[in-house]
């Protein structure tokens, strides 16, 4: 009886282990992290990816993050720039909402591979402005 109660006891610490190690990743669809070192990382990688604004075309002509494509949340699923459904893509825009928005809109289209950097506050490195990428 004590060495069955000493299993329960050791299977317990290692899910509470497991459990504690896994906050702050990803909880499910749609819920990947991205902070501005892994962004830059990722800008500066050889691996593809889509950054896309989905902010309105003045929002994002007032200073974007280098590279973004624009494409505002109220034309993501038209004008999204691939048709690759497994595309790397990650979305931004001013609080998150959108973007957030945006997320759901393409996962409905079955869009896999999306994060949402969230807010473009978070990057903290010049902006670029202008209308082009």
């Amino acid at each position: 009886m004590i060495k069955g109660l000493m299993n329960i006891l050791g299977l317990t610490m290692l899910a509470v282990i497991f459990l504690a190690s896994c906050s702050g990743q990803a909880k499910g669809p749609g819920e990947k992290a991205m902070g501005f070192e892994q962004l830059k990382a990722t800008l500066s990688g050889k691996e593809p990816f889509l950054l896309v604004d989905v902010r309105t075309a003045e929002e994002y002509a007032s200073g974007h993050i280098p590279g973004a494509f624009n494409v505002p949340v109220t034309e993501i699923t038209e004008k999204i720039p691939t048709q690759d459904k497994n595309a790397f893509i990650i979305l931004y825009c001013r609080s998150g909402n959108r973007s957030g928005a945006a997320e759901q809109a393409l996962r409905e289209k079955g869009y896999t591979n999306m994060v949402n950097f969230g807010a473009v506050s978070k990057w903290q490195d010049p902006l670029v402005t202008g209308a082009k990428p």
